[in-house]
């Protein structure tokens, strides 16, 4: 099962029952989050809502939800995403290295089985944000760019499987969408938006076929 983009604390109110019932429902063996498990909304370089939590309180309400997630899944792949790098590149935008700042695993309280790298590679499908890509062909050009098969989130406006066939082989190209509450503070800016989020998430089986699972 692939965790699409939760941006806690501004996470779907049924994300934990959704997540858990789809795990269950297609007998997964396996967990990977896409990344943007959390939102930084205070971090973030563009404008902030005035009535945001501050970033003490914000972390405080994601890592409220993450507590949960970690009890429903405590061994998960995590893709390193722009969301939850913001404190990273808030260090080095005034000069800290990342050598003295603490791992992921760690100032999120995350479990031993919960680990963070840029992509993984599992049963010869590749995962990983989907930085770099936009719009509506985004997870296809990202399958094209790989030439295997290609997970993507970050685009949460267009959830959905494309397969690709070739002369002697086959991939597919999927963007599991996203889990967020359209109606926070950190989404307003969408409200008037052509394209509207996407919600659910994503299942492959045996690295053969994909399938995106609405909430």
């Amino acid at each position: 099962m692939v965790i699409s983009d939760i941006h806690a604390p501004l996470q779907h109110p049924d994300t934990l029952d959704f997540l858990s019932d789809t795990y269950k429902r297609f007998k997964c063996n396996h967990v990977v989050c896409i990344g943007d498990e959390i939102d930084f909304h205070n971090l973030s370089k563009w404008p902030k809502e005035h009535d945001a939590p501050g970033p003490e309180d914000e972390l405080s309400k994601a890592l409220d939800f993450m507590m949960d997630l970690y009890k429903l899944f405590p061994e998960v792949d995590v893709c390193i995403s722009n969301h939850s790098s913001r404190p990273y590149r808030m260090a080095n935008s005034v000069g800290v290295s990342n050598h003295f700042m603490k791992p992921y695993s760690e100032w999120l309280a995350a479990p031993p089985g919960w680990q963070w790298q840029s992509r993984y590679i599992i049963d010869n499908v590749l995962y990983f944000h989907g930085d770099g890509y936009s719009g509506e062909k985004g997870h296809i050009n990202a399958a094209k760019d790989s030439h295997i098969s290609t997970v993507i989130g970050h685009l949460h406006g267009h959830a959905g499987v494309h397969y690709i066939t070739g002369a002697i082989d086959r991939i597919f190209a999927m963007n599991v969408g996203c889990l967020i509450d359209v109606n926070t503070y950190g989404f307003r800016y969408g409200q008037h938006s052509r394209v509207k989020p996407s919600l659910g998430c994503g299942i492959v089986s045996e690295g053969k076929e994909a399938y995106f699972v609405p909430l």
